[in-house]
């Protein structure tokens, strides 16, 4: 780490605390106040370094609207447009970052009312997982740690979350930690079943009916806005 801080950000503010790094997992430190220099130079970095390791590589920041709500946000912004810029005429085209944030009005905000990032980046829009690639997954998953979940189960919670993976997320992880082997739910005693006789597939799992989730999205809306800037 030190030999990147003394390579990489000589004649800037960055310094390499050995003790901030031991005690606090703290990679760079500064001896002044920043200017936009030392800015650019982090920024920069992620460009030197995939260029000689002579990797594609690609930076994830998630939450990236959040960036927005900092004092020097809109600072921060125009200063990688600026590095971006400088990277793309010195033909370094071999990292990119990928911008990604769930609160889409905050990102439309960003990128296109306010243009930044113009003709830098390409929006992409999740659309809606496959059931049968939500099921999979599931069960493939819970086997691994030496548990069978009931397939039925997990495609009446698809239907009843929309697919909404932050939903289904919590309910499996809800089944996990209160689970030991089999997984399944039964109906009430004497209640009602989807199919006569058969106590194991829940009426209220497979109802088809609309259902309103806290906070959900427009109906369809079940994604998260990525921004990826092309290398």
């Amino acid at each position: 780490m030190k030999k990147i801080v003394t390579a990489y950000m000589e004649g800037t503010h960055w310094v390499f605390d050995r003790k901030a790094f031991s005690d606090r997992d703290i990679i760079l430190s500064t001896n002044w106040d920043l200017d936009d220099k030392d800015l650019k130079s982090v920024l920069r970095l992620p460009y030197v370094l995939a260029a000689e390791r002579g990797e594609k590589t690609f930076m994830i920041i998630d939450e990236f609207q959040n960036l927005d709500l900092a004092d020097d946000g809109e600072r921060i912004f125009k200063l990688m447009e600026e590095v971006m810029d400088e990277a793309k005429a010195e033909g370094l085209r071999i990292f990119s970052y990928i911008f990604i944030g769930s609160q889409v009005n905050a990102m439309e905000d960003i990128f296109i009312k306010r243009h930044f990032f113009y003709r830098r980046a390409t929006r992409l829009k999740l659309s809606r997982v496959d059931e049968r690639e939500i099921v999979e997954h599931i069960i493939k998953g819970f086997l691994a740690s030496g548990k069978v979940i009931d397939r039925d189960l997990i495609s009446g919670a698809c239907r009843l979350f929309k697919c909404n993976l932050f939903y289904i997320n919590h309910f499996t992880s809800v089944c996990d930690s209160l689970s030991k082997g089999y997984i399944m739910e039964l109906c009430p005693a004497g209640g009602p079943c989807d199919r006569d006789g058969d106590k194991q597939r829940p009426l209220h799992l497979d109802d088809e009916r609309p259902h309103h989730l806290p906070g959900e999205p427009a109906e369809g809306d079940h994604r998260r806005l990525f921004e990826v800037q092309h290398g």
